[in-house]
């Protein structure tokens, strides 16, 4: 149950931790859109904001799967602007520089955010979950066969253990759903929503 317990606590700290390296690209391939002329920034500026506020939606969108989808294609579509606005100006001589340093943000930032998504499908197996919820049944079974055989029902001992039992289970499942429950990504989501100030 430690191990289990462990494991999911680790997989919650790669989801922060992913998500603060998204808000890192992002907004380093923000700042690079001034080394680009000036008539050149108000594109990719436009369509760095849909694709920001595409990848807030993804958080926000919770367990919403039918929102959750269009913020990922919304996304998509917007990344894939910024992308041809970045390889249209790679044509032009004078830019080849700015193009090299704005392609390998754009690139970490879309491997960032395919990174984050597929890492929500990381969870403790459900055979795993059994395999905790077994244990602690007979567990529990075993405490009380234990004190019929001694005559006295340790009450104290009992509820101590399936309350602290019940709490570890419902936390490793509550820290492989950050989606949803008591534990969540909200404070760390700031990073990207703060991200908005960049583009006012």
């Amino acid at each position: 149950m430690a191990f289990t317990f462990n494991m999911a606590a680790e997989r919650f700290k790669t989801r922060k931790q992913v998500i603060i390296v998204e808000s890192n690209w992002i907004s380093t391939a923000i700042y690079r859109t001034q080394l680009y002329a000036d008539s050149v920034q108000p594109g990719f500026k436009t369509n760095f904001r849909h694709y920001l506020e595409a990848r807030i939606d993804y958080y926000e969108a919770y367990r919403d799967t039918l929102k959750i989808q269009k913020a990922i294609d919304d996304a998509d579509v917007y990344g894939r602007r910024l992308w041809a606005i970045a390889a249209q100006h790679s044509r032009i001589n004078g830019n080849l520089s700015a193009t090299n340093q704005m392609t390998t943000a754009l690139n970490n930032m879309f491997d960032t955010a395919n990174t984050r998504f597929w890492g929500e499908y990381e969870r403790t197996p459900a055979s795993i979950l059994t395999l905790l919820f077994l244990l602690s049944v007979t567990a529990a079974f075993m405490i009380g066969y234990t004190s019929v055989e001694k005559g006295l029902f340790d009450w104290i001992r009992a509820v101590f253990f399936c309350s602290f039992t019940s709490l570890v289970i419902y936390f490793i499942i509550d820290l492989d759903r950050p989606r949803s429950g008591v534990i969540n990504l909200d404070q760390h989501q700031k990073a990207i929503t703060n991200l908005r100030g960049l583009l006012d």
